[in-house]
């Protein structure tokens, strides 16, 4: 059968590992390319292709009827096969075709549609800066009205502020004094509060320091000792003489005098013993104590003893260059005056007198001027003891209690002696009267401080006096005597104290009593020319060391509202 039928109409087969026949996607770029180059004729006869015109070959051949063999049956299946599938493929073929123009007909419509879009915004952009114009041109238009309705706010609103302003500060005005009045109420209130407080804190801060004072004060003796040893001259240093009397450093309250004859020493015990070489304001530091207790209400009496040539004067007066005593007591007087101005107030009269050959004299008196005259002491209307005539100079400065101080020191009677060339012929006593008053507890205070600088005792024989000199001697020793009368009777606690018996006695009796605080620095020649001198000194020291009576101050309670007097 194969060699009977034409070559042209057997199609080769297909071997059964081929790859399968082309689906629709294989036919896309054809129909692709066929769309863009030629159009597609939906009418013609796509039907008729190779297979179908080999498959009608062979049905239209003579020898088709004639028995085949079964390898031909089997192509004949094969093709036929093929036939159908060629089919197949030719519909869907046809049906991406018309897919494909579908697509083609929308593409066309969206390109149009894109165009006159690109159109429409390109005249859009030429009218653009044309509306922005306008635009901007109203929104100045509406700023303009804006402003001009906020501008007739603000003068409104200004002309109503400055109403309410004047209004407001005719009320304020209306309102100040009685503001003020209440500001002042309030405050007055406040400060009487405050000071209350502050007086009673005062009151008990100023009880307790004055009885911690007072009892360190009662603790070290209402009389206290300072022994003085004064150095050796350049006359007794060149005259080789030896000084029998030393302080102990390493305590400062032994004094050890040694016997020329065998040596022996014996040591002497004393509140303070200051060594020849003690500075000025190490000697006035024992002396501090009882100016406070002077402002406190107590009388003090602070004098130096001792031989004539020993020291006293320069421990007492000093010297322009190196004050003494007096002068250091004083400062640190109006020193603590000045730290108690806000809650005190002080007056203070000083007096200068010096009693010579048992008579008193005014030292501040200007002897060109008045008469030299003799003053009496006794008590006044309050029973202080007084010496009457007497010039007392108020004094509120320091500057003028020192002119006052020299000018009365000045005055002083001396003479030379065969013992010293330079003799205190007189005691000299400075007399400094305080009145006081405490603010925050009414209290006033009266007191006294006494300066005494006593003429020295002498040896009558060595002193080679004679006449009124003598004389002199004889009336100091005499008040010598008279005080160490009165420290012995107070040291024996006798009921009567012979305040009486001298006037010196008589003018310090405030101070030496009850209610007062006494120091005394003895002074002493440390050479053993005045060994003698200086053992009587020392008894006379021992003496009134032993005096421990309990002193009082001299005060007067007033309102608050009362003056110092």
């Amino acid at each position: 059968l194969r060699s009977s039928i034409p070559s042209r109409f057997i199609p080769v087969p297909e071997p059964l590992d081929s790859p399968p026949l082309p689906t629709h996607a294989s036919f896309t770029p054809l129909t692709e390319s066929l769309a863009h180059s030629v159009p597609f004729e939906t009418d013609a006869d796509v039907s008729v292709t190779p297979v179908a015109n080999a498959t009608r070959s062979i049905h239209e051949h003579p020898a088709f009827n004639q028995e085949l063999s079964p390898d031909a049956r089997s192509l004949l299946k094969a093709l036929r096969t093929a036939h159908d599938n060629e089919s197949r493929l030719q519909a869907e073929l046809a049906s991406s075709v018309d897919e494909f123009a579908a697509y083609r007909s929308k593409a066309d419509a969206g390109r149009e549609a894109l165009l006159a879009e690109l159109s429409r915004l390109r005249n859009a952009e030429l009218t653009k800066p044309k509306l922005n114009v306008v635009a901007v041109q109203k929104g100045i238009e509406d700023l303009r009205r804006d402003c001009q309705e906020l501008m007739t706010l603000a003068n409104a609103q200004q002309s109503s502020f400055h109403e309410a302003m004047s209004t407001f500060v005719d009320r304020v005005l209306a309102a100040v004094p009685s503001v003020d009045l209440e500001r002042i109420r309030v405050e007055r209130d406040d400060a009487v509060r405050a000071r209350l407080v502050a007086e009673e804190a005062l009151r008990n801060e100023s009880n307790l320091r004055r009885m911690l004072h007072n009892e360190i004060m009662q603790l070290k003796g209402s009389v206290r000792v300072v022994c003085r040893i004064r150095p050796v001259s350049d006359n007794e240093r060149d005259a080789r003489l030896t000084a029998v009397v030393h302080g102990d450093v390493q305590s400062p309250t032994i004094l050890t005098l040694t016997n020329p004859r065998t040596g022996a020493q014996s040591q002497h015990d004393y509140d303070v013993v200051l060594g020849a070489h003690t500075s000025a304001e190490s000697v006035f530091s024992p002396a501090r104590d009882l100016v406070v207790s002077a402002l406190d209400g107590y009388c003090v009496a602070i004098f130096a003893y001792g031989p004539t040539g020993s020291g006293k004067t320069f421990t007492m007066a000093g010297t322009p260059e190196i004050p003494g005593v007096n002068f250091r007591a004083l400062k640190v007087l109006f020193d603590l005056m000045k730290m108690r101005e806000e809650t005190h107030r002080y007056q203070v009269h000083l007096s200068v007198i010096e009693l010579y050959n048992r008579h008193v004299y005014d030292l501040l008196a200007d002897p060109q001027h008045v008469e030299r005259v003799k003053l009496s002491v006794g008590r006044d209307e309050s029973g202080v003891v007084e010496v009457k005539g007497a010039m007392e100079v108020a004094v509120e400065s320091w500057a003028a209690m020192e002119q006052g101080l020299w000018r009365g020191m000045q005055s002083r009677s001396q003479n030379s002696t065969a013992v010293n060339e330079r003799s205190s012929r007189s005691h000299c006593i400075v007399r400094v009267r305080i009145s006081g008053h405490c603010i925050a507890t009414g209290r006033s205070y009266r007191s006294r401080i006494n300066l005494v600088d006593l003429a020295g005792s002498e040896n009558m024989e060595r002193s080679g006096l004679s006449g009124t000199r003598l004389t002199e001697s004889k009336h100091i020793n005499q008040s010598l005597s008279a005080l160490g009368g009165v420290f012995h009777a107070l040291s024996t606690n006798r009921a009567h104290i012979p305040f009486r018996d001298d006037k010196l006695t008589y003018i310090l009796s405030d101070a030496l009593g009850g209610e007062g605080k006494t120091l005394v620095y003895v002074c002493l020649n440390p050479c053993v020319t005045h060994l003698a001198e200086t053992l009587n000194s020392l008894q006379f020291a021992s003496r009134i060391r032993t005096i421990r009576q309990s002193a009082k101050p001299n005060t007067q309670p007033r309102p608050m509202s009362a003056s110092v007097s």
